[in-house]
């Protein structure tokens, strides 16, 4: 099978988790004034929760929540150096924080098991910069899709804007066109939505590499057999398969664990089309779930099968 690797991670970011918005710098001050802002400005973080000692769904959206609310205001704070400070803004006239927001999260309980809960989250926030009165800088954090471990004194955060692109350079399809699902395109030909595609995740410290196969049950054609690195917390394995019908996922380790998943993909509104996951979990263990939308909690539609179209020179045989 030839495929292709892109080894760079994606996604615009400044801290892990969360993206800056093109509003990040509203309006340059001028550096040649003398004007000053002579309001209060904000100085004290909020502290950060640690895991609840039990661990329930219940308690582990509430400490998502919190951690969450704190680690965006936190962010978006500047000069605080535990978080990495806010946005920059020129020093000229410009500089502190004299207003915060952070919305109300959104979490949702993606697994539970006997150990701990897997629950993602998304949440925004928005800083008003001090300036003196003839200008305005302003700043953003946006959470998109962070989906969390929590378990007993235990918390691990893996953010959907830094992944690994890996895949098939050409999708799996069926030589009966009325097999094959329909992927829109834009006036240029280039497709708008995603043949179907897996997520790997790792909660594990040590990185463990995970080996895939993924076979179309109603043909038995094998469509990935591929071992995957995870040192990037997640590798999104893009461009695999145009045709729909139910496929089976078999993910292993190197020390014999495994879990096999099979799912439905009818279409690129089927969940297990972009939802199929597989997670390393703290314990070394693997689960595999489809994460179905909800609301404005479901798995982002990544751009590595365009992202693989364009690399000419990581073809690997």
């Amino acid at each position: 099978m030839r495929r292709r690797a892109l080894l760079a991670t994606l996604g615009t970011a400044l801290f892990a988790g969360c993206e800056s918005s093109p509003n990040d710098r509203v309006a340059d001050p001028d550096a040649t004034a003398t004007e000053t802002y002579a309001g209060t400005t904000l100085s004290d973080p909020r502290p950060t929760p640690k895991p609840p000692e039990t661990v329930s769904p219940e308690s582990a959206e509430r400490f998502v929540r919190d951690y969450e609310r704190a680690t965006v205001y936190n962010q978006l704070l500047p000069g605080n150096p535990g978080e990495g400070g806010g946005v920059e803004v020129d020093p000229g006239g410009c500089g502190g924080a004299k207003s915060i927001d952070v919305e109300e999260p959104t979490t949702r309980v993606l697994l539970t098991d006997d150990v701990g809960v897997y629950v993602a989250s998304a949440i925004s926030g928005h800083v008003e910069y001090a300036c003196p009165e003839s200008r305005s800088a302003s700043g953003t954090r946006n959470h998109n899709f962070v989906t969390h471990y929590v378990g007993p004194d235990r918390h691990v955060t893996i953010p959907y804007n830094a992944y690994r692109c890996v895949g098939r350079e050409e999708p799996y399809v069926s030589p009966r066109a009325s097999e094959n699902a329909t992927l829109d395109t834009d006036d240029d030909g280039h497709r708008e939505e995603a043949p179907l595609k897996l997520q790997l995740y790792n909660f594990h410290p040590d990185d463990p590499a995970v080996a895939v196969w993924l076979t179309h049950v109603g043909s038995g054609d094998r469509v990935l057999a591929e071992t995957y690195p995870t040192d990037l917390s997640l590798v999104v394995v893009a461009n695999l398969a145009v045709r729909t019908g139910t496929y089976r996922l078999v993910a292993r380790l190197a020390d014999g664990t495994s879990v096999t998943r099979e799912f439905d993909a009818t279409g690129p509104s089927a969940p297990g089309w972009n939802g199929t996951c597989v997670y390393v979990t703290p314990q070394k263990d693997l689960r595999a779930l489809v994460v179905e939308p909800e609301g404005e909690l479901g798995i982002p539609t990544s751009r590595c099968h365009e992202s693989l179209a364009r690399l000419d020179t990581t073809t690997e045989k």
